[in-house]
């Protein structure tokens, strides 16, 4: 909230601001020329607001007016900011900034029992209060500014209202203390006074233990009761300093409460010496009762530690049900045997057994007797809470472990099921320290542990590479069995206990991803075969027979792929997968053959192109060569039944490992070569007979030899 001007300074969205009316009377004033009918012009009509608006006089006069309203807006601004100073009055939550102030001057003093600010600090606040009633009076009500007039009175109003209210704060704190501390000590002093008269028979138990109550109240009222009367007196003073009067009533309380309370205790004396012989024979009994009851938190405790579930366990609702059976109870557990105490008692509950502390506290109290504290009760409850909230967390981890399980294998999203595994081991790392022993808590500790172990495995498991032969080697690895298909789910996968056997999941996908990229080779060779075709134009000589040809992709690809077979075969994953191996080996073996046929091919297909025209076309060779032309004409016989076939398939890998082929153009190349040798022959008895024939090439003399008979050609 702030102090505002009404109207509001400047111009506003409403346009009813203080520049939004003084605009509006200017712009009214020069809106009066429109009633002036114009009197240079022929027809006599319009009007001179457009001569008004340009007017340079009109402008100036204009100017100097807002320079005026600009000035007088600055000053109000400033007279605004005076009252704004007082601002945290009405800012400020006063019952808050009370608290703050009682806990900052609280008194440190430890032998003082009131711990409340001294009254010294109380009167200076009031008088601070004060002074500042005082300063917002004298500021002005009424401030004039150039042309404008402010009427300060509402706010100043305002402003003292809020002082009178942080005034009434520390007053009416002080009033009240005085009030109810002399109201309390009066009623306590005239009911305790009428029941300490009370008559006590020595088999009279419980009207004793009343009065042993009343006696002790006032042991533990006397320190603190002894101390506030003259602080109570000097709060009183202070208040009527500054004219706040306290009631008639208790200022009358006030003056006979010392008297009275004196009498009091001067009656406590005489009660408990009354008493004595009854206290000394309880206070006996008394501490019977608590050296038993010292042997019976002995037991509890050992029972405690041996019933609480602080082993770790799969279920969580067992291990609530034994924390309430224990903590609140009932339950049928019988305590244990320790050296003061022998097995058979019931437990109770840890409820009960605080119980009956704070009851033999009280009893102790009564008598003025030492309290046990039994620290190990407070122990069992500290441990009580702290084991609850672990096994919360266990409760919460293990529920979202079972909806994870229920995935199925194929919906795994295991990026996000880190990123939620992450913040639950944060919450497990939260968990008090006090825990970090407890076999409960290594269990769930383990549990996220292990979850974030196996998730990063659960991701490499899911990698395509994956075949039925590695999910295998996976079972004989963990020692279990499961069926992969579209039920399988990632409990399934956990129940594996990936965690335990994390090289030997990484070495099976490492075997997967390296398997498959055998797979994706052997694929490629085969797809590169399948495009890899031999060609069969026809002979220049003879259109109706076809000759072989060999593109050099198919001799680069036989090169290339060879080479990459070899590599493949002496690899420990192809020698290791009989697949992989019979594979390998089965493409080396048709490449092999394409390679040994394709070569024998061509070198047949050259010899008989070279023997063709002298065993066919020259008359005299077959005179002189009989045998071997006889022997030529079936190889050219038996080549264009070959080459006849040969068009029919031109896949090279196909047309390579017909059976019988390689055998047959063998056969071929052996006839051919026993030609070439005879012809070899005849040519080195002619060498012999015409010595000249030496200096000419084996080519150009068949060539001569074969046209011999034709000397034309």
């Amino acid at each position: 909230p702030h102090a505002v001007f009404t109207p509001m300074m400047g111009k506003t969205a409403k346009e009813d601001g203080l520049r939004d009316i003084v605009d509006s009377w200017l712009n009214s004033f020069i809106n009066i020329s429109t009633l002036v009918t114009r009197l240079d012009t022929l027809e006599e009509d319009g009007d001179y607001l457009l001569d008004m608006q340009e007017d340079i006089a009109v402008k100036h006069i204009v100017s100097v007016i807002n320079k005026k309203i600009d000035h007088s807006e600055r000053k109000c601004e400033e007279f605004r900011q005076q009252f704004m100073a007082y601002s945290y009055l009405w800012v400020d939550d006063i019952t808050q900034k009370f608290a703050e102030w009682k806990e900052a001057n609280a008194n440190t003093d430890p032998d003082i029992l009131d711990k409340d600010p001294p009254l010294s600090a109380f009167d200076a606040e009031i008088v601070k209060y004060k002074s500042l009633e005082e300063e917002i009076r004298d500021l002005p009500t009424v401030k004039t500014i150039g042309w404008v007039k402010v009427d300060a009175k509402p706010i100043k109003s305002a402003l003292s209202s809020w002082v009178t209210k942080w005034t009434y704060q520390f007053q009416q704190y002080l009033l009240e203390k005085v009030t109810n501390k002399v109201s309390d000590l009066v009623k306590f002093v005239a009911a305790t006074d009428i029941e300490l008269d009370t008559e006590v028979s020595d088999t009279d138990r419980s009207t004793m233990l009343a009065v042993m109550g009343y006696l002790r109240d006032v042991r533990v009222r006397e320190a603190e009761t002894d101390a506030m009367f003259d602080p109570l007196r000097q709060t009183v003073s202070l208040l009527s300093k500054h004219q706040v009067a306290t009631p008639e009533e208790i200022l009358r309380q006030l003056e006979e409460a010392p008297l009275a309370w004196s009498n009091l205790k001067k009656k406590a004396i005489v009660t408990k010496e009354k008493q004595a012989k009854n206290q000394s024979r309880e206070a006996d009994k008394l501490k019977k009762e608590a050296k038993e009851f010292e042997i019976r938190v002995e037991a509890f405790y050992a029972t405690f530690r041996k019933e609480m579930p602080f082993e770790y366990l799969e279920d969580f609702n067992l291990a609530y049900d034994k924390i309430d059976s224990v903590h609140h109870g009932p339950n049928e557990i019988k305590l244990v045997e320790t050296e003061n105490y022998s097995a058979g008692g019931e437990m109770g509950s840890l409820k009960s057994i605080s119980d009956d502390l704070m009851n033999l506290n009280n009893l102790q109290e009564l008598f003025d007797l030492y309290k046990s504290d039994h620290r190990e009760i407070a122990q069992c409850a500290k441990d009580s809470v702290q084991l609850k909230r672990v096994w919360d967390v266990i409760a919460m981890v293990q529920t979202i472990y079972i909806e994870w399980r229920k995935t199925r294998w194929d919906e795994i999203d295991v990026e996000m099921l880190q990123e939620e595994n992450k913040k639950l081991q944060k919450e497990v790392k939260g968990c008090d320290k006090l825990v970090k022993n407890w076999p409960c808590f290594k269990g769930l500790e383990d549990a996220v542990k292990n979850m974030q172990t196996s998730l990063p495995l659960v991701e490499e498991l899911h990698h395509p590479a994956m075949r039925e032969r590695h999910w295998n080697q996976l079972m004989r690895a963990c020692g279990m069995t499961f069926k992969m298909d579209d039920k399988f789910t990632f409990g399934g996968m956990l129940d594996l206990e990936l965690h335990r056997f994390e090289d030997d999941v990484l070495e099976i996908v490492d075997r997967a991803q390296k398997e498959l990229t055998i797979e994706k080779q052997l694929q490629k060779l085969a797809d590169t075969w399948r495009v890899q075709n031999l060609s069969f134009p026809p002979d220049p000589d003879n259109a109706d027979l076809f000759l072989l040809a060999v593109d050099e992709t198919v001799m680069e690809a036989l090169e290339d792929n060879s080479l990459q077979l070899q590599n493949l075969q002496s690899s420990k994953y192809v020698q290791g997968n009989a697949d992989f191996l019979d594979k390998v080996q089965n493409w080396q073996k048709k490449l092999g053959s394409v390679d040994v046929v394709l070569s024998t091919w061509r070198e047949v297909q050259g010899k008989w192109q070279n023997l063709q025209s002298i065993f066919i076309g020259s008359a005299d060779i077959r005179v002189q060569l009989p045998e071997d032309s006889k022997r030529f004409d079936g190889v050219d016989a038996e080549w264009k039944d070959l080459m006849k076939e040969a068009v029919n398939e031109t896949n090279a890998v196909i047309a390579c490992n017909f059976e019988g082929r390689l055998e047959r153009i063998e056969i071929m190349l052996a006839n051919l070569e026993k030609c070439e040798k005879s012809l070899a022959d005849y040519l080195e008895t002619k060498r012999v007979a015409y010595p000249r024939f030496y200096f000419v090439a084996s080519a150009d003399l068949l060539d001569i030899l074969s046209k011999g008979s034709n000397p034309q050609l």
